[in-house]
């Protein structure tokens, strides 16, 4: 029994030590509780350490591409990868027709800009402030009878 109190003055005063704690603050109960989450906290160590040790990178000093010039790399790039090749040139055609169609198509320019105009007409009659607010006068424009939305009066 004297031997076993003996001990646990030791590791009492080791473990204060080690935490940089006075001894009459660590309880004489918690000491056990304290070696074991120690000795936890070194096997988890001694494990990372051997996993660490265990595992090694591959390094590889192969410069297969060194000297050679963009098309080159190219060329092989796109023997190896030409689906998605092929797919990127299709889709960037594509777009450039999409584009330009949409750029050059006199039905959706005359419709885009029947409604700028029409935009136009109506922002007149909305009077904007300093803060960039848009109001609308109260004689242009009337409340439905539902009370659901306004009807615009537009002179």
């Amino acid at each position: 029994m004297m031997e076993k109190s003996q001990k646990l003055k030791q590791e009492l005063h080791r473990l204060a030590g080690k935490f940089n704690l006075p001894e009459s603050d660590i309880d004489q109960e918690l000491v056990p509780l304290m070696l074991v989450l120690e000795q936890a906290a070194t096997k988890v160590d001694q494990a990372a350490t051997k996993i660490n040790d265990s595992v090694k990178p591959i390094v590889t000093n192969h410069h297969y591409n060194h000297g050679t010039s963009a098309w080159t790399v190219f060329a092989a790039a796109a023997g190896k990868n030409i689906a998605p090749l092929v797919a990127i040139i299709v889709v960037a055609l594509l777009s450039w027709y999409g584009i330009h169609k949409f750029l050059t198509d006199p039905e959706l320019i005359e419709q885009a800009e029947l409604k700028d105009q029409k935009a136009s007409y109506v922002l007149q009659h909305f009077t904007h402030d300093d803060q960039g607010n848009f109001y609308l006068e109260k004689n242009h424009y009337k409340v439905l009878p539902d009370k659901k939305g306004i009807k615009l009066i537009l002179d």
